[in-house]
């Protein structure tokens, strides 16, 4: 049976009310680009299950922060749709990049082609958030920081990848892979969210690193989790990945990813296959949930040993990986 979304999202009111937010921004997302799209390119009903905490956990996370850095703020509806833009410029960068498809709008009459509906997702995104922005916070000069903003906040995850496509196919040291591989891939991406409030408001510097720091050591946790899951699919596309690099480099098991992809012709699971380097793959995940953690406690958003372990247990059942045999305590880092 699939773990429940943590208690803590809907019983405490701080997560509740990122968690409404999240919604009412998803609907009214849904509802401008069905106006937009017109009858050109009409959109479908928006599926209820998609305002599901399950299918927002991340946004609703992203806006518990930014509402924790800068309280009370008037401009959370519009990080809030910011939030969903970037959302779907992702979602359809990826479906491009990785030759599959994501929805985000339920497009009726686009066609089947899986690129062209990704390509119309990047540009309907895009007006969305420009007509909300103009309609709700004014002026053209707003309007253009926003965008300026948000574009440079996804830059150096978008450069990551470009050099993910050149990449010469040898194993890079475990280091590598998370001090500057993943802190560009995905850690970038969790504190991108944060980039339009940072510009446009003032807050406190040390406000604003706890947010910032507890957003990336929970995007770089995840993605540890995220390479477990995705060995084999790595191995194939000739993508970095923290397993192969401990495999290679802390295990001396391989010197090069041909053994690896020599398993690609059956199927297998890295958590059966290479328990020893998933337990040490879990315990460089456990070290960056708890400096997440512990930063989400200075922003004023703590959470008891017990909020931790279901926010863990639920982080592997969306990333469709088997919590290790042991659970570390993700209490304090050191």
């Amino acid at each position: 049976m699939s773990p429940s979304p943590p208690s803590l999202l809907l019983a405490d009111p701080r997560f509740g009310r990122a968690f409404q937010l999240q919604v009412q921004a998803a609907r009214e997302f849904h509802a401008r680009a069905a106006d937009i799209a017109g009858d050109e390119c009409p959109i479908g009903p928006l599926d209820p299950d998609s305002l599901r905490v399950e299918r927002n956990f991340f946004s609703t996370l992203f806006l518990a922060v930014t509402d924790a850095m800068v309280p009370a703020s008037r401009y959370l509806p519009l990080y809030a749709m910011v939030n969903q833009a970037m959302r779907a410029w992702v979602t359809a960068c990826d479906n491009v990049l990785d030759d599959e498809y994501k929805e985000i709008f339920p497009f009726t009459a686009a066609g089947q082609g899986r690129r062209m509906r990704s390509v119309l997702t990047l540009l309907l995104a895009d007006r969305v958030l420009v007509e909300f922005a103009l309609d709700r916070f004014g002026d053209a000069q707003r309007v253009r920081q926003i965008g300026r903003r948000s574009l440079a906040a996804l830059v150096p995850s978008a450069v990551q990848e470009s050099e993910e496509e050149q990449r010469d196919g040898d194993v890079a040291p475990v280091e590598l892979v998370l001090e500057d591989i993943h802190n560009r891939k995905t850690g970038d991406l969790f504190v991108a969210p944060l980039a339009v409030p940072i510009a446009i408001e003032s807050q406190d510097p040390a406000r604003a690193d706890a947010a910032k720091t507890a957003l990336r050591q929970f995007g770089l946790a995840c993605q540890v989790l995220d390479d477990i899951n995705d060995l084999p699919d790595d191995l194939r596309a000739g993508r970095h990945n923290l397993l192969a690099s401990i495999l290679a480099h802390r295990l001396n098991c391989v010197a090069d990813l041909g053994p690896l992809r020599r398993l690609l012709g059956v199927a297998w699971s890295a958590d059966r296959r290479f328990p020893e380097a998933c337990e040490l793959a879990w315990e460089l995940a456990a070290d960056r949930f708890a400096r997440s953690f512990d930063n989400l406690e200075l922003l004023g958003l703590p959470l008891v040993i017990d909020d931790r372990r279901q926010i863990v247990n639920f982080m592997c059942h969306l990333l469709r990986v088997s919590p290790p045999a042991r659970l570390w305590p993700m209490e304090r880092s050191a």
